[in-house]
């Protein structure tokens, strides 16, 4: 998909340029922002159409939670709804198994024992891929997969390594400005900002424009622990929590969910990791029939809380 261009208000996002990273949360046309209104043009149709919509929400007041951002793609599910393959389970027999590299024949054989499989799992990721706190993470996300319920999982040490990432915080932090800026831009609007409005949300654009959700794959996340146990974040959400107003100074805490898929599709082991008995292991834990889907991926979740807060005057116009 070509990239389109979004034009922004600079006051609301001074340092940020809108370019399209053509993603599917990313097809919109025209931003324009003036005054306290949004003209919103569909790139589809040449600009032809559009759409205004009025900014001048009254002071929102106390509000316990608000979802303000939902990523296209949602626990468990690809981007069209349906089953991520890398959340499918006892979908491969054997032959199968054999043509994506005949080394898989050696996990086969293994199968009446899956003790085996699981050992070489373990013993792969302690030696290569995880290191200190991390190696009992990797180890107790084995341990859940291998009892099978496929019941989501957290992890506080988890959680804390992957808020501690450069790539988290970047995107931590370009949302957090980002809201104030909007915020203060617009008098306290923070129900225009519900994901349920997706379609005419500025902030959401500005956060599947301009912003990548964080991702663990550098030597250092190879070798640490971060790469096997989550690698690339499949998505997130973000809630505004405990938001209150009191003297036009705003305060509240974002809430962000973090979640990856701890679970292999082929195109995973079509890669040098075919190479590793214990990648094949999981592999064949996962998808092998033999097994009738006893072994479970599952959902890694990773939640970080961040206070904000900041001060918003009404123009003559909002009052």
């Amino acid at each position: 998909m070509g990239s389109q261009a979004v034009n922004a208000d600079r006051n609301m996002f001074p340092e940020h340029s809108f370019k399209q990273k053509g993603t599917a949360d990313n097809q919109f046309g025209t931003v324009q922002l003036s005054g306290n209104t949004i003209n919103h043009s569909d790139g589809n149709k040449a600009g032809k159409e559009s759409q205004t919509i009025s900014m001048n929400g009254k002071n929102d007041g106390n509000i316990t939670n608000v979802l303000i951002f939902q990523s296209v793609r949602k626990k468990g599910l690809d981007a069209n709804g349906g089953k991520a393959n890398d959340m499918k389970t006892n979908d491969f027999i054997k032959d199968q198994l054999l043509a994506i590299n005949k080394l898989f024949g050696l996990q086969i054989a293994e199968a009446d024992f899956p003790g085996l499989l699981f050992s070489e799992l373990k013993l792969m990721s302690q030696i290569l891929f995880a290191q200190g706190n991390m190696e009992n993470v990797i180890l107790d996300m084995i341990d859940h997969f291998e009892k099978g319920g496929g019941n989501d999982y957290r992890n506080a040490t988890l959680s804390n390594r992957a808020r501690q990432h450069v790539t988290t915080k970047n995107y931590i932090n370009y949302v957090k400005k980002t809201l104030i800026t909007f915020l203060q831009k617009h008098y306290n609007p923070i129900k225009l900002l519900d994901e349920s409005n997706r379609k005419n949300n500025l902030f959401y654009r500005a956060i599947t424009s301009n912003v990548r959700f964080p991702v663990f794959h550098s030597w250092r996340d190879i070798l640490g622990g971060l790469t096997i146990t989550v690698n690339d974040t499949w998505g997130n959400l973000i809630e505004v929590r405990n938001y209150s107003v009191a003297n036009n100074r705003f305060q509240g805490t974002l809430r962000f969910t973090f979640y990856d898929h701890f679970g292999l599709d082929r195109p995973d082991v079509e890669k040098m990791y075919v190479n590793l008995a214990g990648f094949r292991a999981w592999f064949v834990l996962q998808h092998f029939q033999k097994f009738n889907g006893i072994y479970k991926p599952f959902v890694a979740i990773m939640e970080v809380e961040v206070p904000f807060h900041g001060y918003c005057y009404p123009s003559a116009e909002q009052k």
